[in-house]
């Protein structure tokens, strides 16, 4: 190693996300000691940054890589590496999703010397050897850097790892007991991959690039290896499966879930389920199944390529009603290329009768997001949406942000109309709760098309949170009062068919 420096592997993460370990920067890790490299992780939110960045420096390391995705993180990746340029001379790598897709933009940031295109842990090690030895670049697959002239290259691109076995997880690199998530009786749930990319081809996924439309997966007897040790060293009692698909080979993820032995929770597409299935995967120890559901139209879904119709996402839902023993979680879109008004409710619709077939099932809505690398996001373009020209304007892709606009819609501009419809989505748990007129107002809403109420929307989200709280039930008069003399308060204008807000 040069001079016995180390390499730091940041992943600069959301509040919102904090007990998810840094999976990619732990098997760049694994492989970069392999290669026979010292390496520091640090994981860190977005409010520590200032710190993490002294504690950088101060290890004078060879490199620092950074795993980076779009959104939010990618301006708290962009601040830290411009706070380390500012303060040293030591190389910054970007690796992950976004250098991955837009590679060019990237690399034409000052405060970017390499990008990483693809896979990390084969490339991030040739990137070391190369840096370490002063050799030249031009021999490392999957890398953009800047020539002598300061001018972006890009040297040809690496293919993707086929034995994954080849890639472990290097979970010594991180404070383990940080990343424990408390859920359905368990304590100690630790996050997993068993697999990569995805066998189907959804238009607004970026696995069409990212990942050519492939799926590979770690072997039967790795996946059950490294569960193993996850129980005997940390004693992990409940398994979240972060494959972007789990049950692409069926027959394996049944396998492997009856062979761990734990509480488990994975994504499974609306067309995998049936009675048998069900069944089979309660006897596992399933804990929360997520279900891409996506919208109530069948025009979106086939825009989606989803190949999945309305009523498929209804004959799931049935069957999932059978078994009260399985949590369910739908996630829906909203605000696609080309929707319109008519198709966005036809999604509302949806969610209110799958409510009625199985009300212990939780929905959780999203506003499109343009991600680059997808079908979708070409549409987007061409509908007039302008995508940042600076790598840390990305973060205006937030699915909680009512500042964005939605400029490929022709009848709503403003993201506040779908997170209002959001909200109220998500408020259709009140329904649970016995307190009269209350808990019927977000399906009122919902039934109506008035979506536009956001301090009612505020006193509900508050009420919602604190309903656990006995207490609650002897305000319920005053909350009633307030509520129906809110009835008549002036509200903000909902948009109708061509009409914009």
């Amino acid at each position: 190693m040069a001079e016995g420096k180390p390499i730091v592997l940041i992943n600069v993460r959301d509040t919102t996300d904090s007990v998810l370990p840094p999976l990619g920067c732990m098997y760049v890790s694994s492989a970069l000691k392999e290669a026979g490299y010292d390496t520091k992780v640090f994981h860190f939110t977005e409010k520590e940054l200032d710190e993490n960045v002294e504690k950088t420096i101060k290890l004078d390391p060879l490199f620092v890589g950074l795993s980076v995705i779009t959104g939010n993180k990618t301006r708290h990746s962009a601040v830290f590496s411009r706070k380390i340029k500012e303060k040293s001379s030591t190389p910054v790598v970007w690796g992950g999703v976004h250098p991955s897709l837009l590679p060019l933009q990237c690399i034409k940031e000052d405060y970017i010397d390499y990008v990483i295109v693809g896979e990390g842990e084969e490339t991030t090690v040739d990137l070391a050897k190369a840096l370490e030895n002063k050799m030249p670049l031009n021999e490392v697959k999957g890398i953009g850097y800047k020539d002598a002239n300061k001018k972006p290259k890009f040297n040809k691109p690496r293919p993707l790892i086929e034995d994954l076995d080849k890639c472990k997880i290097d979970w010594d690199c991180i404070d383990v007991k940080k990343c424990y998530e408390q859920q359905w009786d368990s304590k100690r749930i630790l996050s997993y991959v068993s697999s990569r990319g995805c066998a189907f081809d959804c238009a607004f996924c970026y696995n069409n690039i990212f990942n050519l439309k492939r799926w590979r997966a770690h072997s039967m007897q790795r996946v059950i290896d490294d569960v193993t040790f996850m129980k005997e060293q940390f004693g992990c009692d409940g398994i979240r499966f972060f494959d972007d698909f789990l049950f692409v080979n069926q027959k394996r993820a049944l396998e492997i879930v009856e062979r761990i032995k734990l509480p488990w929770f994975a994504e499974i597409r609306v067309n995998s389920i049936n009675g048998r299935i069900v069944e089979k995967l309660i006897e596992t120890d399933a804990k929360e199944l997520l279900f891409g559901m996506e919208s109530g139209s069948e025009r979106i879904l086939n825009l989606m390529n989803k190949k999945q119709s309305p009523q498929d996402i209804i004959e799931c839902v049935r069957q999932l009603s059978k078994h009260k023993g399985v949590r369910a979680l739908g996630t829906f879109i909203l605000g696609s290329p080309t929707e319109t008004q008519a198709e966005t409710f036809e999604t509302v619709d949806l969610i209110l009768k799958l409510k009625d077939i199985h009300p212990n099932m939780r929905y959780s809505v999203g506003v499109y997001l343009p991600y680059p690398g997808s079908e979708m996001y070409t549409m987007a373009l061409q509908m007039g949406f302008k995508p940042p020209q600076k790598t840390e304007d990305w973060d205006m892709l937030d699915r909680s942000s009512d500042k964005m606009r939605m400029d490929w819609l022709d009848w709503n501009k403003n993201a506040k109309y779908f997170i209002n419809i959001r909200e109220y989505i998500h408020l259709l748990a009140l329904e649970n709760f016995n307190i009269p007129f209350i808990q019927d107002i977000p399906r009122k809403r919902l039934q109506q098309k008035n979506f536009s109420r956001s301090w009612e929307l505020k006193l509900l989200s508050t009420m919602q949170k604190k309903l656990e709280v006995p207490m609650i039930k002897r305000f319920g008069r005053k909350i009633l009062y307030t509520l129906k003399k809110r009835e008549e308060a002036p509200e903000l204008i909902v948009p109708r068919a061509g009409e914009y807000i």
